[in-house]
This record gives structure tokens, C-alpha cells and sequence, in this order.
């Protein structure tokens, strides 16, 4: 419950292509970004975190998070919250909507 009252609302829909899920955890995060950075599914697509086919983002807590990250997920396990949270960074549950396909020229 604690861990529930961490967990932010995303202001608006993230944009993304894509039908896949996956699961990212903490440690991939934390080696990936710097501390202070704003991370969505987007961004962590740039950095290979995740494949670029996923639409739906879930954080866990596996590994070790050592810097403060914003993190825009579309769920949290509770323990990965518990973790964002002790470094200083914020969770926040995002949703996902599909971007527009761009025309080809």
C-alpha cells in the first residue's frame, strides 16, 4: 500500500509504436541514464533498453538502482517503486497511446 501512494500519474498519454510488452529492471535503468533524467518507453528505446516493438513498459526491481531517475512506466512491481523512490527519483504510471505513423516521402 505504502508503495501504491509513491507511484505518480502521468500527465498525458506517451506516444509509441509498437504491440510488444516487456519488463525492464532497475539496475538497466540506473546503468543506461543519468541521475536527474526523465526516462519513457521512448527514450529508453533510443538506448536499447528495451526492443523497439514494445508499446507496453513494466519497471521491476531486480539489480540495484544508485542514482535519482524519473521514471514514466506503464506499472511498477512494488519493490522497484520502494527503490526509485530511496534514491530520490519519482515513478510515474504512464499509458501508452500509438503514435502516428509518418509518411514516407
Amino acid at each position: 500500500a505504502r508503495a501504491k501512494s509513491l507511484v505518480e500519474e502521468g500527465a498525458k498519454p506517451i506516444e509509441t509504436e509498437g504491440r510488444a510488452r516487456a519488463t525492464v529492471n532497475v539496475d538497466k535503468l540506473s546503468s543506461a541514464f543519468s541521475a536527474g533524467d526523465t526516462v519513457d518507453i521512448n527514450l529508453m528505446k533510443e538506448r536499447g533498453v528495451i526492443a523497439k516493438d514494445v508499446f507496453y513498459v513494466k519497471v521491476l526491481a531486480g539489480g540495484v538502482i544508485d542514482k535519482p531517475l524519473s521514471v514514466m512506466a506503464n506499472s511498477f512491481s512494488a519493490s522497484a517503486v520502494k527503490m526509485i523512490a530511496l534514491t530520490g527519483g519519482h515513478a510515474y504510471k504512464t499509458k501508452t497511446a500509438r503514435g502516428k505513423k509518418k509518411k514516407s516521402q
